[in-house]
């Protein structure tokens, strides 16, 4: 498994003009192999001395890869583009402390460019444990940021069936998550109505900008509604995640959910981020050693998990012939913890 550590670099003016003069070289390599590539109509053999003696040494087999995975892609999207500056292999940059020294091709720059890199305790814990594969380096905005990609080892728990704690979880937009585990514990995790609430906060500055004519704020600002909803997500895991830990819980089941704009045809239910939410789960709980499976979603917040009767539910509250009264979403979440793997 795959994490990835974002952090922004702090460079000088120098340092910023000889990043920007290296990742016009990269890129312009990078598209002179997809080139080859397409006259040959299929990958071919190409030698380290073939490319440009500019380029990190230990970084062309990633460069290499890079072009033959774009030349697949640009197969079925011509116009598909490659938005980082370039891509250093472990062996051509070292982490010293808060700084990191990027090592270029002979016929660049014979030094290593240094330049300090802003790290909290966390991300230096995650860069001393795991192994680092690459470093991607990105412009965003005005800002330089790095990506660390590092390998870890899933470390999940190896447990015998009798003793197996299960916990299902029900994602909504009113309850962004409910958890019921197998021992019958119940916990509700986030604020619905305070980030519907956030949601248009941002909707309307965002409308209200449009209608000025500042380029500057509204380019500055567009990000904002994204940048917050991953927040969010990443709040909401987390909280699921360590909540799954205290219980001992082993097996996570969220539902397999697919083409949501088929079914429905409102735009807040369309634009929910459930896809993202449940795979910051699962990684997050791959690290904490806890298994993630994927159920049918089909009649989970219908049917009864007492009698297994179908009822049209109408409001928050669940109720059935059967006397079974329960909160809709916690109904959901009983379900998935029984139904059918997908």
């Amino acid at each position: 498994m795959y994490l990835t550590i974002k952090t922004n670099l702090k460079i000088t003016p120098w340092a910023m003009d000889v990043i920007q003069r290296y990742g016009i070289i990269y890129h312009k390599e990078f598209e002179r192999l997809i080139h080859l590539y397409q006259q040959a109509g299929k990958i071919i053999f190409i030698g380290y001395r073939e490319i440009n003696s500019e380029i990190a040494f230990h970084s062309k087999e990633q460069l290499i890869r890079l072009a033959q995975t774009f030349y697949e892609i640009r197969k079925k999207h011509a116009t598909a583009q490659y938005h980082r500056l370039f891509v250093l292999s472990a062996r051509s940059f070292q982490l010293k402390d808060d700084e990191v020294l990027m090592e270029f091709g002979r016929g660049f720059m014979k030094y290593p460019l240094r330049c300090t890199i802003l790290l909290n305790d966390h991300q230096k814990q995650m860069l001393r444990q795991h192994e680092v594969l690459r470093m991607d380096v990105c412009k965003e905005n005005k800002y330089y940021v790095v990506r660390f990609i590092l390998k870890t080892e899933s470390i999940l728990s190896q447990h015998t069936q009798e003793n197996e704690i299960s916990m299902g979880i029900d994602l909504g937009m009113k309850c962004p998550a409910v958890c019921y585990t197998s021992d019958g514990k119940i916990k509700f995790v986030g604020n619905g109505r305070q980030m519907k609430y956030e949601f248009r906060r941002i909707n309307l500055r965002y409308r209200k900008l449009q209608k000025s004519n500042n380029p500057v704020k509204l380019k500055n600002y567009g990000h904002k509604l994204h940048n917050y909803k991953k927040h969010i997500d990443h709040c909401i895991s987390k909280d699921i995640v360590m909540y799954a830990k205290q219980q001992n819980v082993t097996v996570i089941r969220l539902e397999k959910l697919l083409n949501l704009q088929q079914k429905f045809h409102r735009h807040d239910m369309i634009c929910w981020s459930y896809q993202r939410l449940a795979n910051y789960i699962e990684y997050k709980a791959n690290l904490e050693g806890i298994r993630v499976e994927y159920v049918n979603p089909y009649l989970t917040t219908k049917r009864c998990p007492k009698c297994g009767k179908i009822n049209n539910v109408k409001g928050r509250d669940y109720i059935c012939n059967c006397g079974f009264h329960k909160h809709r979403d916690l109904v959901g979440a009983m379900n998935i913890l029984h139904a059918p793997k997908a």
